[in-house]
C-alpha cells in the first residue's frame, strides 16, 4: 500500500496554531457515499442510485473512540451542513438511548429539518429483531425519516449467492419500533446490503456490507433524484413535505408488521399522551380504558412571513385503523395548537402486539394522510397455572420469513428465567435467534436485554438464562436467521425463577463488623448457593483545577450561538499496572439525549503524554495502565455558561480491577460471626426469608492487596451454583473501609523529652539554610553535633563557591564520629538476627554516613571527577546499600558519568527507565551517552521520540 491510496485532509484552525490530520477510520463511510452517488459509465449496474451526486463528507468518527461518534463532532457536522448549504443529510450511526427526542444533539438535528430545512435520514440500527429497539436518533427524533433494512430476492441470489430465493423480509437484526414515546420508530425500509466502492487502501475495488446504515443511503438517494426534479421545475418542498411523499408512496408490505417495515419499502410534529405515539405495554395500561390526549401543531419554517402564518387552516377528516381505537371524526387546525381525545379499548384484545393508527386527511387531497398517531398495545400471555411462574408451548412452528413474538407479565418477584427449547424438528442445522427486552423507562432497552443465537439440531435442545426485572412485561422474541430457507418446529418453556434480596444493592460499613442480607424464595423451593466477591477498587477524585473558556470558530451552532467548554483536570496514581476504567456518574450512557452538548476525557501520564480516551459509554473504555502518576482532563461542552458553572466540581469515579478478588465469609447466624462456621448452601422455602450474616474481611487481606483508609471496594453477589445465571444475576456490593490499626502513641513524657531535645535543635538547624541563624552562632551549643556538621556540609555542596578542601574537613569530622566497620558488622548481624538492640540508633547512624559520603562524592564530582577518594566513596556505598537502593544507583550513574563509562552508563539508564517512569533528564542523558559512544543514528532516533514522549502540551480536545 502506498501513502497516495489513502485519502488525508489537512484542516488548520486557531489562526494558524493548530493543524488537524483526517483521514478515514473504516470503510463504512465510502461505502455509504457510493450507495448515494456512484457513477460507473462502463457499467450502469454499478452506479449508486443517484449518480453523480454531490457529496459534502464530514467526519464524526473520533479514532481516539475507535471511530465512535461524540456529541462535538456531531454539532460540528451540522453546523457544516448548513453553512455548505446542504439539501440531505444521511446519518448511517446510532446508539440506543435511554429516552427519546430529548437531548442537545437531537435537538440540534431536529432544528436542521425545521428551521434550515436540511432533510435528515438515518439508520434506525441493527439490534431486531424485538420491538422498541430502535437505535438513536433513527428511530427517536422529531423529522428524521427512520430507515429499517429489508432483503429482497434478488439480493438473496446476487448478493448473498444463496441456492433459491424466497419473498422478501426484514433482516433478522435489523431494528424495530415502536419507539419508547409511542412513535412507530422505523418511517419506511429499504435494502440493508450493498455491493459497491470502498477506498483503495483496502486492495480490494467493491465489498458486500450489510447493515441499516447500508438502508439509509438507498432512502437518501431516492429523495435526492425527487429534489433533483423539483429543483429543476423550481417546485417548493419541505423535509416534513418529503417524509410524508416518502411514506405515503411506500408499497406496503401487509404480512410484516409496521414495526419491521413502517409504511413500507421506499419506491420513489404530532405527540399523543406523553410522547409521538401511544404505547401501551404494561399489564395496569391495557386492564382498563386508555384515554390520550392529542396535540397537534403546525411548524412553519424560519422564512415563514407572518401573513403565511394567520391566514392557515386545515379541516382535517380522522380516520381510525381499528375498532378498538376511537377518535373524533373532524379537526380544524390553525397557527397554534389543537388537543383532541384518542379512546384505546384494549380489554377484549387477545395476547400479543396489536397496531392502530389514526390517521389525518385533507378532504380531496390526493397526496396522502397528513399525519398519522401510532398506537401500539401490547397484551401478555397467561402463564400456565398448574405450574407457579411457568410458561410452556407443547408445539410452536418457526416459519422461515417470520417473527414469532410472545409477551409475558414477569412476576414482580422474579430474578431470572430458564428458556428451553426442545424436541426442535429441523432437516438440518439451524439458526435462531433468541432475543428477550423489557422496557423500563429511563433506561435504554440495552440494560434490560438478552440477545443469543443458537445452533439447532434435529431433536436438539437448547437451555438459555434470562436475567428480568420483576413487575414489568417482557417481549419473548423468537425468529429464524433471514436466510434460512425451512421451517422449523419446536417446544417451548419459560419458567421463572426467584430469589430475592433484601437489600438488592448492599453497602458494607467495615467499621460495623458486620452486616446482613435477607434472601426469599417466593414460588418454589430454591437452593442457594450464597457468594460475595470484591472484584475493583474505586476512588473518587474531586477535580483539581477548571477553567471554562469558549471554543473555536468551528463549534457555532447555525443559529450563531457559541459553544463553551468546561476543562476539568483530575490527578490519580496507580501503585501497580492495573485495568482503569473512569466513569462521570452524572453523564454515564448519555449521548444524544445528554443536555449538554459534548463529553470527552483523556489520560495523560506525568510527562503529558496521551495515554487513553473514552466518553459517555465509559464500560467500553477499560485501558490498562502502568505504575505511573496520571492526569485526566474532561471536556464538558455547553452554549450557556451558566450550565457549566455547575459542573466546576464534578467528581470522578475511577474504577481499578484488583489483583485477585476478595470473598467475604458467609454465616449462617449472628452467632456464628464470632467463631462459628461459615455457610455455602442453604434452601430457601417459599415465602420464607431467610438472612445471610457477613464478616468484614481480615485487614492483612485488605493490606496485601494495597487497599487503606476510606478506599470503597466494589463487586456483586450471587446466591446460585451455576455460571450462567452468575453471570447474568448478580447484584451489586460495595464495600467502605473503615479506619485500620495504627501504632501505639508514645507517652507523654516521651513526647514532651522528643521536643525539648530533639525538635527545637532540629528546628535551630534548619534555620541555618533559611538564613535565620548563621553556623557561628550555633557553634558552640552544637559544634561537635553530626547533624550540625551534616548541615554546614549540605549548605557547603550547594554553593556555588564550594571548596573540596573546606568539605574534605568537614567529613573528616563526621567520619571521626562514625565507625565504618562497626556499621558494616551490624549489618552482617542483622542479615541473621532479626531483632537486634539498639537497631533504631544504627540506623540513624548509617544514614547520617551515607549522606555525608554523598554529599562529599557530590562535591567531588564537580571538582576531582577522577580522584581516588572518589573510588573509595564509590566502594563504600556499595558496602553500606543494597544494588536496588535509588541513593547507590543515582551515585552510580554520576560515578559512571564522570569516569567516562558510558556504555555502562546507558545500561543502567535503560535499566531505571524499564523500572520507573521515564523522565527527559535520564532520556537526554542516554542520548548523549550514544553520541559519546559514536551510535549517531539511534541517537538522533531517541532525539526524535523526545518530541512525543514528552510532549510541550496536553493533546487537544
Amino acid at each position: 500500500m502506498k501513502l497516495g491510496d489513502i485519502t488525508l485532509t489537512v484542516n488548520v484552525y486557531d489562526e494558524g496554531n493548530m493543524a488537524s490530520l483526517v483521514t478515514a477510520g473504516g470503510a463504512h463511510g465510502t461505502h455509504v457515499a457510493s450507495i448515494i452517488a456512484a457513477y460507473d459509465s462502463n457499467c450502469q449496474d454499478a452506479s449508486g442510485v443517484a449518480p453523480g451526486s454531490q457529496i459534502i463528507s464530514v467526519k464524526i468518527g473520533d479514532l481516539r473512540l475507535g471511530t465512535m461518534e461524540t456529541a462535538s463532532s456531531l454539532i460540528r457536522a451540522c453546523s457544516v451542513a448548513v453553512s455548505c448549504g446542504a439539501d440531505i443529510i444521511n446519518f448511517s450511526y446510532g446508539e440506543a438511548s435511554h429516552w427519546a427526542n430529548k437531548g442537545a444533539v437531537l435537538e440540534l438535528m431536529s432544528e436542521m429539518c425545521q428551521k434550515y430545512n436540511i432533510i435528515f435520514v438515518a439508520s434506525a440500527g441493527n439490534n431486531g429483531p424485538a420491538l422498541s429497539t430502535v437505535g438513536c436518533p433513527g428511530g427517536n427524533t422529531n423529522g428524521i425519516i427512520g430507515v429499517g433494512a429489508f432483503v429482497t430476492p434478488k439480493m438473496m441470489c446476487g448478493e448473498y449467492s444463496m441456492t433459491r430465493a424466497k419473498p422478501g423480509l426484514p433482516y433478522t437484526w435489523s431494528s424495530r419500533g415502536p419507539a419508547t414515546d409511542g412513535d412507530i420508530g422505523v418511517c419506511v425500509t429499504a435494502p440493508g446490503g450493498a455491493i459497491t466502492s470502498v477506498p483503495v487502501w483496502t486492495q480490494r475495488k467493491k465489498q458486500l456490507m450489510n447493515g441499516t446504515s447500508m438502508s439509509s443511503p438507498h432512502v437518501s438517494g431516492c429523495i435526492a433524484l425527487i429534489l433533483s426534479a423539483l429543483k429543476s421545475d423550481k417546485m417548493p418542498y419541505s423535509p416534513a413535505l418529503m417524509k410524508k411523499v416518502i411514506e405515503n408512496t411506500a408499497t406496503p408490505l401487509g404480512k410484516h408488521d409496521p414495526f419491521s417495515v413502517g409504511h413500507g419499502v421506499i419506491q420513489v410534529t404530532v405527540s399523543g399522551g406523553s410522547g409521538r405515539g401511544i404505547y401501551l405495554r404494561e399489564p395496569h395500561e391495557v386492564e382498563k380504558l386508555y384515554l390520550a390526549t392529542v396535540t397537534v401543531q403546525p411548524i412553519f419554517m424560519q422564512k415563514a412571513e407572518t401573513e403565511e402564518k394567520a391566514s392557515f387552516e386545515l379541516k382535517l377528516a380522522l380516520l381510525s385503523s381499528k375498532s378498538w381505537v376511537l377518535s373524533p371524526n373532524h379537526l380544524i387546525v390553525w397557527n397554534g395548537a389543537r388537543q383532541f381525545k384518542v379512546e384505546v379499548e384494549p380489554r377484549n384484545l387477545p395476547s400479543g402486539v396489536h397496531y392502530a393508527e389514526v390517521v389525518a386527511y385533507v378532504p380531496d387531497d390526493e397526496r396522502g394522510p397528513l399525519f398519522r398517531i401510532p398506537v401500539t398495545v401490547v397484551v401478555p400471555d397467561q402463564l400456565t397455572s398448574e405450574k407457579k411462574g411457568l410458561f410452556s408451548v407443547p408445539e410452536l412452528r418457526l416459519e422461515k420469513d417470520f417473527v414469532k413474538r410472545l409477551f409475558f407479565h414477569v412476576p414482580k418477584e422474579a430474578s431470572w428465567a430458564d428458556l428451553k427449547l426442545s424436541n426442535i424438528v429441523c432437516e438440518s442445522k439451524t439458526c435462531i435467534t433468541v432475543h428477550t427486552v423489557q422496557i423500563i423507562p429511563g433506561r435504554s432497552f440495552r440494560e434490560n436485554e438478552n440477545k443469543e443465537q443458537i445452533s439447532a439440531e434435529n431433536n436438539g435442545s437448547s437451555e438459555i438464562i434470562l436475567s428480568v426485572v420483576g413487575g414489568y412485561t417482557m417481549e419473548l422474541c423468537l425468529s429464524l436467521y433471514w436466510s434460512e430457507l425451512r421451517d422449523v418446529t419446536l417446544s417451548l418453556e419459560v419458567l421463572f425463577r426467584c430469589v430475592h434480596p433484601s437489600p438488592s444493592c448492599l453497602t458494607f460499613n467495615s467499621s460495623n463488623m458486620w452486616t446482613s442480607v435477607d434472601v426469599t424464595g417466593f414460588m418454589r423451593e430454591e437452593e442457594v448457593f450464597p457468594e460475595f466477591k470484591l472484584t475493583h477498587r474505586i476512588v473518587y477524585k474531586r477535580p483539581t483545577s477548571h477553567k471554562i473558556s469558549p471554543l473555536g470558530s468551528r463549534d457555532v451552532l447555525p443559529s450563531g450561538v457559541q459553544i463553551y467548554q468546561l476543562v476539568l483536570s483530575y490527578m490519580f496514581q496507580l501503585n501497580q499496572t492495573t485495568e482503569v476504567r473512569p466513569e462521570f456518574p452524572l453523564m454515564s450512557d448519555l449521548l444524544y439525549e445528554n443536555p449538554y452538548s459534548g463529553q470527552l476525557w483523556m489520560v495523560f501520564n506525568c510527562n503529558k503524554q496521551y495515554k487513553c480516551a473514552g466518553d459517555s459509554y465509559s464500560r467500553q473504555y477499560t485501558t490498562k495502565l502502568d505504575k505511573d502518576d496520571y492526569i485526566l482532563r474532561l471536556q464538558v461542552c455547553h452554549s450557556k455558561l451558566s450550565e457549566l458553572k455547575k459542573l466546576t466540581d464534578m467528581p470522578l469515579c475511577l474504577h481499578s480491577k484488583l489483583s485477585s478478588s476478595l470473598s467475604l465469609e458467609v454465616t449462617a447466624s449472628r452467632y456464628d460471626l464470632m467463631s462459628g462456621p461459615t455457610v455455602t448452601k442453604k434452601t430457601l422455602r417459599p415465602g420464607i426469608s431467610t438472612r445471610f450474616y457477613l464478616r468484614s474481611l481480615p485487614e492483612d487481606k485488605l493490606a496485601k492487596c494495597g487497599i487503606d483508609q476510606g478506599h470503597f471496594l466494589s463487586g456483586h453477589f450471587t446466591f446460585s451454583k451455576c455460571d450462567k445465571v452468575k453471570k447474568k444475576v448478580a447484584y451489586e456490593l460495595k464495600y467502605i473501609v473503615g479506619p485500620q490499626k495504627s501504632a501505639r502513641s508514645p507517652s507523654v513524657s516521651t513526647e514532651k523529652k522528643l521536643y525539648t531535645n530533639d525538635s527545637l535543635k532540629e528546628f535551630k538547624i534548619n534555620s541555618m539554610r533559611y538564613g535565620v541563624l548563621t553556623s557561628d552562632e550555633l557553634e558552640d551549643e552544637y559544634g561537635d553535633d553530626i547533624s550540625f556538621l551534616l548541615a554546614k556540609l549540605r549548605m557547603l555542596s550547594e554553593s556555588e563557591m564550594c571548596s573540596y578542601s573546606n568539605a574534605e574537613a568537614l567529613a573528616a569530622s563526621i567520619y571521626a564520629k562514625i565507625d565504618l566497620n562497626e556499621i558494616l558488622a551490624q549489618l552482617r548481624i542483622q542479615e541473621q538476627f532479626s531483632h537486634v538492640p539498639g537497631r533504631e540508633c544504627f540506623e540513624e547512624q548509617k544514614r547520617q554516613l551515607v549522606e555525608c559520603l554523598t554529599l562529599e562524592g557530590s562535591i567531588l564530582f564537580k571538582e576531582q571527577p577522577s580522584s581516588d577518594r572518589l573510588k573509595a566513596i564509590y566502594v563504600d556505598l556499595h558496602k553500606l546499600l543494597d544494588k536496588k537502593d535509588k541513593v547507590l544507583k543515582e551515585f552510580k550513574m554520576k560515578y559512571a558519568e564522570a569516569m567516562g563509562h558510558f556504555a555502562t552508563l546507558a545500561k543502567m539508564i535503560e535499566e531505571e527507565m524499564s523500572v520507573n517512569r521515564a523522565s527527559r533528564d535520564l532520556d537526554e542523558k542516554l542520548i548523549q551517552c550514544y553520541r559519546q559512544l559514536e551510535c549517531k543514528e539511534y541517537a538522533n532516533l531517541l532525539e526524535h521520540n523526545l518530541t512525543w514522549k514528552y510532549p510541550p502540551d496536553f493533546v487537544s480536545f
